[in-house]
């Protein structure tokens, strides 16, 4: 199984418009810091798991999304991770070292 995170900016883009020569135009648009982040994992057999976070995923979130791999997949589990600071947290090697 494959696991990684990501993230979404929810800030709004502004565009190019066309406006009178000579006069810059003026778009009006509320900046949102907000952003959704998405933790997920695939299983070589196809199946896709997912959770979608407020703000950042952090250590917590990523045990929360262990234990759900662990209610629905059977079987042995085996999930190969990068070398984020999130995954090496000490949450995490808790909950590895609980489920050997």
């Amino acid at each position: 199984m494959f696991l990684d995170e990501s993230g979404f900016s929810l800030k709004t883009t502004k565009v190019r418009t066309g406006g009178r020569c000579g006069q810059t135009p003026i778009i009006p648009t509320q900046l949102r810091w907000e952003h959704l982040s998405v933790i997920g994992a695939i299983t070589t057999g196809g199946q896709f798991l997912h959770h979608t976070h407020r703000g950042a995923v952090r250590s917590p979130g990523v045990v929360t999304f262990l234990e759900h791999i662990l209610r629905h997949v059977d079987g042995e589990v085996i999930v190969i991770l990068d070398r984020a600071m999130i995954h090496r947290a000490k949450a995490g090697q808790s909950f590895v070292q609980m489920h050997e």
